[in-house]
């Protein structure tokens, strides 16, 4: 059964906070709770085995805990190396003060991925894109790692309104993701305000041009057919039963947004087909594993981890 857009819970506020209220990251972040201080354990990282001796303690050489301290709790991050210096939140995304003031664009959400080893602050973004009555909503992503994993990234997410789809890959030719370098003091901050704005200013201008080529080339429901074909191959001679039977579910949901309501004002043309496709991977591919899979498919959505769908379709278009 399809869910409808009314129903759905965009991401960053499945997994955090909005904090449209917010002026400056330090409320937006006290908004989610996260503004409490990550830290590094004093003793090295102790793990419990079973022997055949019974219970033992090893100690993790060189390995360290980080965790954050609420006024309430400590919460485990994740384990890192003795040199590890940890980046505080209020310290990392600082800069994106300067981008609001800027930009006019707004704090829109505050939030945590991989069980809080990783920080996120979506901004809303001042303009709304239109072509041919079709909005899509941009944001910016800015995440912070607490276990060594990642580096300090922004990322450029264009939503459309219509159905929730989160379409970055739709775009081909401009970057939509960078990373920063840690920096302090005002120039520092300044130069990460200038090198954000450029990879917004360019993605939107590359996301303007492919989205319009998109939308005036044609597509039937014959060519979105061969396309679903392509993108879920069937062998039914060599998959299993069960490897058809949920292939053939994949197809069947595939082929019933192409004629879903969100297609109106683009039905018909390659930005539909690409859509449909974008909303399955987003909203109903299934999500295995774990007990809350909404948490789950949001965290997917706002990883880009369940991008590939979208990425091998829009390689046929």
């Amino acid at each position: 059964m399809l869910v409808k857009p009314a129903n759905r819970v965009a991401p960053q506020y499945r997994l955090g906070a909005r904090a449209q209220s917010a002026s400056t990251i330090k409320e937006a972040l006290h908004i989610a709770g996260l503004d409490g201080e990550v830290k590094v354990s004093d003793y090295a990282v102790n793990a419990t085995v079973m022997t055949e001796e019974g219970v033992s303690t090893i100690s993790v050489l060189d390995k360290f805990m980080t965790y954050r301290q609420t006024a309430t709790d400590l919460v485990p991050l994740g384990v890192v190396g003795k040199r590890y210096v940890p980046i505080q939140d209020v310290e990392a995304f600082d800069f994106l003060n300067l981008l609001v003031d800027e930009s006019g664009a707004n704090f829109d959400s505050v939030g945590t991925l991989a069980g809080g080893k990783r920080t996120y602050v979506s901004i809303e973004m001042p303009s709304t894109i239109t072509i041919a009555n079709d909005s899509t909503q941009m944001y910016l992503f800015a995440s912070n790692s607490h276990d060594g994993s990642t580096a300090f990234n922004v990322g450029v997410t264009p939503v459309r309104l219509a159905c929730t789809n989160q379409i970055r890959r739709v775009v081909r030719s401009a970057p939509a993701k960078i990373s920063l370098k840690h920096t302090s003091g005002l120039k520092g901050k300044v130069a990460q305000v200038q090198e954000t704005l450029g990879l917004i200013y360019k993605y939107q201008d590359a996301f303007e041009q492919e989205v319009y080529e998109l939308l005036n080339a044609d597509f039937s429901s014959t060519d979105y057919e061969k396309l679903v074909e392509t993108i879920v191959p069937i062998n039914y001679d060599m998959d299993t039963k069960t490897k058809i039977t949920t292939s053939e579910t994949m197809r069947g949901d595939l082929l019933n947004l192409w004629n879903a309501p969100t297609q109106d004002g683009i039905r018909g043309s390659k930005y539909a087909a690409f859509n449909a496709v974008a909303e399955y991977a987003d909203w109903f591919k299934p999500v295995r594993g774990g007990n809350d899979k909404e948490v789950m498919r949001a965290e997917r959505i706002l990883t880009g981890a369940g991008d590939e769908l979208k990425t091998k379709a829009l390689a046929l278009l």
